[in-house]
């Protein structure tokens, strides 16, 4: 085989997977009601957000740091305590509007594994 090729083939695989990953940060933030939360535009730190809505701090900053790196949230650094997480109104428009936006798509990620 082709070495370059298979390199390619990779790469292909590959991000068939990271979009598996994000389709999935994106289904249990949705369904945590994280989206809807944060849809002001604030920013919050992960402390603020788990008392918030109730959750287990240290999972909540595993979502919340894997959607930064997704580049759905926005971020402030900061250390574990004061590190902050924001939805920017356009992100919101996409993911939290479903009543006005004709750009929402939130809807795409209810199914599958969680439904």
């Amino acid at each position: 085989p082709d070495p370059k090729v298979v390199k390619q083939n990779v790469g292909i695989v590959f991000q068939y997977k990271q979009g598996e990953m994000v389709s999935m940060l994106l289904h249990v933030a949705d369904r945590l009601a994280i989206f809807a939360s944060m849809a002001d535009g604030q920013f919050v730190t992960t402390n603020e957000l788990a008392e918030r809505l109730g959750l287990h701090r240290r999972w909540l900053m595993e979502l919340l740091r894997g959607l930064t790196a997704a580049k759905i949230l926005v971020y402030e650094e900061g250390s574990d305590e004061t590190e902050r997480f924001g939805l920017t109104t356009e992100m919101a428009e996409v993911l939290e509007n479903e009543r006005d936006s004709v750009a929402y798509l939130g809807g795409f990620f209810v199914g599958g594994i969680m439904s």
